[in-house]
């Protein structure tokens, strides 16, 4: 009995001990600095529940790319959703929305300026989740 105690404590410890290897490299990967002439691909994703909120995406590129590839991805229950993307000399390019019981996937091919772009996401009342995602175009 007392060594199934301790086989027991001994592979929680190393299951314990392999989580923490696993977010070790989850960290790193993520925060690596990029080398210059590349882009900091990114993607940022929330879960909404009646939320009225604005917030703003910051994804830099230094160059070097074929294309930039923007995707959003909307899903929401309840509420509305707002988001707009602004070039890296402040321009808004596009803007789109989403409502109640809509579910959205666009991809937008953009050029491969460099600077920091954003994405600004406001939300009125907003139930659901949504994807933005920032990646080299295919």
């Amino acid at each position: 009995m007392k060594l199934e105690g301790i086989r027991y404590k001994r592979i929680v410890m190393a299951l314990l001990a392999l989580v923490v290897v696993l977010l070790a490299l989850i960290l790193l990967i993520n925060f690596l600095p990029t080398a210059p002439g590349t882009n900091n691909w990114q993607m940022e994703s929330r879960s909404l529940e009646a939320v009225t909120t604005t917030e703003t995406f910051t994804f830099t590129t230094e160059g070097g790319s074929s294309g930039i590839a923007l995707t959003i991805e909307i899903g929401l229950s309840a509420g509305s959703l707002t988001w707009t993307l602004f070039n890296p000399s402040g321009a808004e390019l596009i803007q789109g929305t989403a409502a109640a019981g809509e579910t959205i996937s666009e991809t937008l091919g953009l050029e491969p300026v460099s600077g920091a772009w954003q994405v600004v996401v406001q939300t009125e009342e907003a139930t659901g989740d949504y994807l933005i995602q920032w990646q080299p175009a295919p």
